[in-house]
């Protein structure tokens, strides 16, 4: 039986080591579900080593015991904390106005380029299609061909496309903000 917990226990640790050296998805925060997989899978195996520290006659262990059982609540305590005051403005009036713009200015079929924000109005607001968007996602999803739209779309807004390649993927407007010219710091207004 101690042979079986230590596989299961090692098994998991590999989990660990793996998943902070290697990053499974181009967007990094990804990986954090596989780190889900392994805090299961561990915390039985660490309990039952609080318990077996608490239960022996050593008063260094027993000592340790109570300061590791706060510093392993106080870290996920912390966590979320943070997450549940955490606030940041979604959309703001020029983003209703600027999404209440596009649905009535434009066709409903058109499709933006827009930053690679997962939440931007042309999107989540008026509703329409975004060329490219978040890479996190994107990836995430199998969409085909990722590399290749997102070197077309460095070259639309850029100014370098020819019209072919608009032409090709429908795209007919290209939303500038700052973001945008973030991502794509060759982008050409």
């Amino acid at each position: 039986q101690k042979k079986a917990q230590r596989h299961w226990c090692l098994s998991f640790w590999a989990i660990f080591v793996i998943t902070n050296v290697v990053q499974f998805q181009p967007w990094d925060k990804d990986n954090n579900k596989i780190f889900l997989i392994w805090l299961v899978g561990i915390v039985g195996g660490v309990s039952g080593i609080l318990v077996r520290w608490w239960r022996t006659r050593s008063l260094v262990a027993k000592a340790f015991v109570p300061l590791l059982l706060i510093s392993l609540i106080f870290s996920g305590a912390l966590i979320s904390t943070r997450e549940l005051f955490l606030r940041w403005q979604y959309m703001d009036m020029r983003d209703l106005d600027f999404a209440e713009w596009l649905r009535t200015n434009t066709d409903p079929e058109a499709v933006f380029v827009t930053n690679q924000s997962h939440i931007h109005t042309v999107s989540n607001m008026a509703g329409k299609a975004s060329f490219y968007s978040f890479e996190g996602w994107i990836h995430s999803h199998g969409y085909p061909r990722m590399w290749e739209r997102r070197a077309d779309m460095v070259s639309m807004v850029s100014g370098n496309a020819p019209a072919a390649v608009w032409r090709k993927h429908g795209v007919k407007y290209v939303v500038f903000d700052w973001t945008l010219t973030h991502d794509v710091p060759t982008a050409n207004r």
